[in-house]
């Protein structure tokens, strides 16, 4: 209707019109003054006019014709808001008119004094104390949306201890009791009155209550000419003859009422998310952003989105404070990415004004989708610099004191469009993830050998308590119960060696840390064990005896040697690794090399001397095996290259000047490994990781989709040594791109290939002009290969040589570009005949 009378008024300018149609005219002002003061001033001045003034006739001369966008918030852009509909509006014992203005007004005051008062001290402490982030509805149980929640959440930046919200009289019913000098907060709600008039048919009447007006149609049917014509049936009539009007009354917090269980344990049991699960959600909401989805870049110290090739950048997670930092920040780009034509369609643009605007939706967008994942919106550090963001637009905020309600409305709407809630209010990413978040019970059966890498990858996972999910968590602990048994029983299973890792995974004090999380969780996790007993191999001694054939010395009954005249050749044991799928155990091929059973050829009888350096560590001589174990070769041309490997402190450097495709050849080496399942982390600082086209291209090009498979691709390390300890622990080939740029010393990088001694190293350095590496030659310290990378103009004659290659040729050479090596050309074999 409010539509209708802004077109009928403004065919009215340079027109001549009858006394009756203007009172006419003027009667629907009246009905309509509550929604906008403008058309409140129309009404007050039309009439003036008619009162002072007895003619039949007036012409018109409209200065400024009205605009329905400056008037008043139509129906659907109300509901947009996220404010609830209320039929009665009786009911909830309002006193007194207030004007849309008035509240347009209300909620500006309330953003401008939070912006003059907030200081950013001591907000995290305050959060720490108030865990509820969601505002909710005590009786439905339902957050509050859109602008009810900006105002209750003071714009993102209240928490509550309590979060829910109720009525004066809804605490009466329930016989609670107001605390005194508790203080009401104001939420807003949108009702329809419904309106016919007509001067023609003499019939004028207004209801909030619908019910009372098609009591009133059909009284009148008669004199209603669009129903009395059947142009129109009293359903079509009644959803034509309201208008929404806004109003707003106050509510109370339930920290401040008593003798109402809250039952806020159990809500925060279902509420309060540990930071695991805050991410696993934020993360789910991002991924199941309605198709297409707009690409996510990393990369740069700017977040931005890209409307016109429709993409979002961010800088590197590692770039933020916390990854839940990470999170707000990419929800405010792609709250930006609903406003695309192709999806709500904002009109995107760098137009002062709709700037301003645009920037409002994505932040009050952003608190939206921070409340749903249930990470607070802001920290001390960011606090002040979004303090000065909103100063800013200070100066549009009170121009415009419709601002702020209609930025909530579209954010509200952009955030509905990612959710995708269906009719019960849940969203998709909820339906896709809730079965697993649910979850609270957790079964765990082992039935094979696991490997100890295997084992403390995934209980390293339980370190960092406050940002494991419940399945992760449960995983972890299993996995220590599972070292803490190995350990427990090592007599049963001797394939295992008492390694740092074992222990470090078994440690009782972790074990307790995880259980009480775990009971704070209310988890119910079983574990049980049934792998079976290993043969037990006698512990063997290197030790001869005069006078009698090859002996092996068992110590299994009592530590009492009895000898055992046979030679036991070098073994290497095959066993099943068993890993968790869906908590349900899987069983695949993994090599566990027991230590070599060794064949003694020369049989005496140890000296003191002897004794004390077997003490030390020391092995004679003749107890050497006839092969070292473990050694192997990648596939294909690269492996012929490189020959045989020991994965033994193997370090392989490669060097060379510039332009001599380094990176290329240290990427299809990583290849070759993965192509053998072997885990590769591959640390690019010099093509930038992937976000940069460089390391891209450079893996395309480079690799095939087995090796690409086992291939982990980092940017940079921002502290070497102790993430380099770390990825040591579960992977088998580290790669670095440069290790200039790595900045780790050669006695710390020999610390590390003592400590990991399994772990295979490549490393790149550029080479000087005389000849020496950067980062000094120390780093080549006992290098078991060292490549030199030959620099060419011309990228396909490339080809780089081995200068060391321990216990292997020097004489293959390799073509960097065409992936093939060369092989050195044999002599002839004719004699040659010289003539003196």
């Amino acid at each position: 209707m409010v539509a209708d009378f802004i077109n009928q008024y403004n065919a009215l300018d340079k027109t001549t019109v009858e006394r009756a149609k203007l009172v006419a005219i003027n009667s629907k002002a009246e009905l309509l003054s509550s929604v906008s003061p403008t058309i409140q001033e129309l009404f007050t001045k039309t009439k003036t006019i008619l009162e002072n003034s007895d003619a039949e006739k007036f012409e018109i001369n409209i200065s400024s014709k009205l605009l329905k966008e400056k008037i008043s918030l139509d129906d659907s852009e109300i509901k947009g808001l996220g404010i609830p509909l209320i039929d009665l509006p009786e009911d909830i014992g309002l006193n007194g008119k207030v004007s849309q203005s008035d509240i347009y007004q209300m909620i500006t005051d309330q953003m401008i004094q939070m912006i003059e008062e907030a200081s950013g001290k001591n907000w995290v402490q305050s959060w720490k104390a108030n865990p509820f982030i969601t505002p909710l509805n005590f009786i439905s149980k339902k957050p509050y949306r859109g602008i009810n929640h900006n105002l209750l959440t003071i714009f993102g930046f209240r928490t509550f201890k309590n979060p829910y919200f109720l009525t004066f009289k809804q605490i009466e019913k329930l016989k609670g009791r107001l605390k005194k000098g508790s203080k009401g907060y104001p939420v807003i709600y949108y009702t329809r009155l419904f309106i016919y008039e007509s001067v023609e048919e003499g019939l004028k009447f207004a209801t909030y209550d619908v019910r009372k007006f098609i009591i009133f149609l059909k009284a009148n049917k008669s004199k209603i000419r669009l129903l009395r014509e059947s142009k129109f049936s009293i359903e079509e009539l009644v959803g034509q003859s309201y208008i929404p009007i806004m109003k707003y009354y106050k509510i109370f917090n339930g920290e401040d009422v008593e003798n109402i269980d809250f039952k806020l344990e159990e809500l925060r049991k279902s509420m309060v998310r540990n930071d695991g699960e805050k991410l696993q959600v934020a993360e789910a909401i991002i991924k199941n952003f309605p198709a297409p989805i707009p690409e996510l870049k990393h990369g740069g110290d700017r977040a931005f989105y890209t409307p016109g090739k429709d993409y979002v950048q961010m800088p590197k997670i590692e770039r933020f404070d916390t990854e839940l930092d990470y999170y707000r920040t990419l929800f405010h780009e792609y709250i930006h990415a609903t406003g695309h034509e192709e999806r709500l369609d904002r009109k995107l643009s760098m137009d002062q004004e709709q700037y301003a605007k645009e920037e409002l939706v994505a932040e009050f967008g952003a608190v939206f989708l921070s409340a749903e994942a249930g990470i607070i919106w802001r920290t001390n550090k960011n606090h002040a610099e979004y303090l000065k963001g909103w100063r800013n637009a200070l100066k549009d905020i009170k121009k415009d004191n419709k601002l702020i309600l209609r930025a909530s409305s579209l954010a509200q709407k952009a955030t509905d469009y990612i959710l995708q809630r269906d009719k019960e209010g849940t969203p998709l990413y909820l339906k896709k993830m809730k079965k697993e978040l649910s979850k609270k019970e957790f079964d765990f059966s082992f039935k094979k050998l696991i490997s100890e890498k295997t084992i403390f990858s995934h209980v390293n996972k339980g370190y960092n308590l406050e940002k494991i999910s419940d399945a992760l968590l449960s995983k972890a602990y299993a996995y220590s119960l599972l070292a803490k048994h190995i350990l427990s029983n090592s007599r049963n299973y001797p394939h295992y060696k008492k390694s740092s890792l074992l222990t470090e995974a078994g440690k009782t004090s972790l074990i307790k840390k995880m259980k009480t999380e775990i009971e704070k969780r209310h988890l119910k996790i079983a574990v049980n064990f049934s792998i079976p007993k290993q043969q037990r191999k006698p512990r063997q001694l290197e030790l001869g005896l005069k006078g009698a054939g090859d002996v092996l010395l068992d110590l299994e009954t009592n530590n009492q040697p009895t000898i055992a005249t046979t030679v036991v050749a070098p073994v290497v044991i095959k066993e099943e690794e068993t890993k968790v799928q869906n908590n349900n155990l899987e069983t695949t091929d993994e090599n566990i090399s027991s230590t070599p059973v060794i064949d003694i050829t020369k049989n005496e009888e140890l000296s003191e001397y002897e004794k004390k350096m077997q003490k030390l560590g020391y092995v004679k001589a003749t107890s050497a095996p006839k092969q070292a174990s473990g050694i192997y070769r990648l596939p294909g041309e690269i492996g012929k290259f490189l020959q045989n490997i020991q994965p033994y402190k193997e370090l392989i450097i490669i060097k060379g000047n510039k332009h001599s495709s380094k990176s290329q050849l240290a990427m299809q080496i990583a290849n070759g490994f993965g192509e053998l399942n072997k885990k590769v982390v591959y640390i690019d600082y010099e093509q930038g990781g992937m976000e940069c086209k460089d390391t891209i291209d450079s893996l395309n090009r480079n690799t095939t989709p087995q090796g690409k498979r086992n291939i982990l691709v980092k940017g940079y390390v921002e502290k070497p040594l102790q993430e380099l300890k770390a990825i040591s622990q579960i992977n088998d080939v580290i790669v670095a791109d440069s290790v200039t740029d790595l900045k780790i010393t050669a006695d710390q990088l020999n610390e590390l290939r003592n400590q990991f001694p399994e772990v295979i190293w490549v490393f790149i350095s550029q080479v000087k002009e005389n000849g020496r590496m950067y980062g000094g030659n120390k780093m080549a310290h006992n290098p078991t290969k060292i490549i030199y990378c030959h620099s060419n103009k011309n990228y396909e004659k490339r080809f780089a040589e081995l200068e060391k290659n321990r216990g292997n040729s020097l004489e293959v050479t390799y073509n960097i570009f065409e992936k093939k090596t060369t092989l050195p050309e044999e002599e002839s074999g004719d004699d040659i005949i010289i003539d003196l």
